[in-house]
């Protein structure tokens, strides 16, 4: 692993393991967005025609889709985790914040899938949204090198409270 054992290193190395864990955690969802536009227009179909109601699918993602994107999320900080070398006091923490960046994108790329009409606009919605986020964390620009008008970006960036 590229970074195994970077709990060794300094912290200016460490850096770009927090940075990728965080970035990793930001684009897991993004891949089932296409997945969730289609159940989308199944289940409007099936609504329609009176099979079952809206709310049965909401339990059924919330029983099942969430649980499995959680557990994969869980092993992914994991993983990353065991590689890293950090000491085991600070994997309650690092487990918390990726976990909270993942369940903020997960969120809200299930609001873009459900508001898109198709997967190419729910992809052109989304995609802007991450971009800015990822680029205003405070590693790729900080706070202080970015212009006076984009500096409200970084109050409502999550990878900004996250890195």
């Amino acid at each position: 692993s590229v970074f195994q054992d970077i709990a060794t290193k300094s912290f200016l190395h460490q850096v770009p393991f927090f940075f990728i864990l965080v970035t990793s955690c930001c684009f897991q969802s993004l891949g089932y967005m296409a997945q969730l536009v289609d159940e989308r227009l199944y289940m409007k179909c099936e609504t329609s025609e009176a099979l079952y109601g809206e709310w049965v699918m909401a339990l059924a993602n919330f029983c099942i889709d969430v649980p499995l994107a959680l557990l994969g999320a869980s092993f992914q900080i994991l993983i990353a985790f065991a590689f890293s070398g950090f000491p085991e006091e600070l994997f309650p923490t690092l487990f918390g914040w990726a976990l909270l960046i993942f369940f903020v994108y997960d969120s809200l790329f299930a609001c873009v899938a459900a508001y898109a009409p198709d997967m190419q606009l729910a992809q052109l919605t989304a995609t802007p949204l991450l971009t800015v986020f990822m680029l205003f964390n405070g590693f790729v620009v900080s706070k202080v090198g970015a212009p006076w008008w984009l500096r409200w970006i970084f109050e409502i960036s999550p990878n900004f409270y996250t890195m």
